[in-house]
């Protein structure tokens, strides 16, 4: 009897590390996925302002110099916001 309960208090131990120690690997994967994100969110941020930044500049462009009806713009414009508003709701969703 003596011998069995000695051996259950090594399994018992063995058991507790094993999940103390592959808690403390699984945190280090999350740590990893997480930073991976992070860089997807700053991307698509990126991938908004520039967009927005390069509609802008379109629109303005055409607006002030060549004399065009916002009307004519539309199309940019709504694309653009169709654009920023997608990576947007992306960058919410990851986070």
């Amino acid at each position: 009897m003596k011998y069995i309960s000695k051996n259950l208090a090594h399994f018992y131990t063995a058991l507790c590390l094993f999940f103390v120690l592959s808690a403390t690997a699984n945190a280090d994967g999350f740590v990893k996925v997480n930073a991976m994100l992070n860089n997807v969110i700053t991307g698509l941020h990126t991938v908004a302002i520039a967009t927005a930044t390069l509609a802008g500049l379109w629109v303005g462009f055409k607006v002030l110099f060549r004399g065009e009806a916002l009307m004519e713009m539309k199309n940019v414009i709504i694309g653009a916001a169709i654009i920023i508003g997608i990576a947007e709701f992306v960058a919410m969703v990851i986070t």
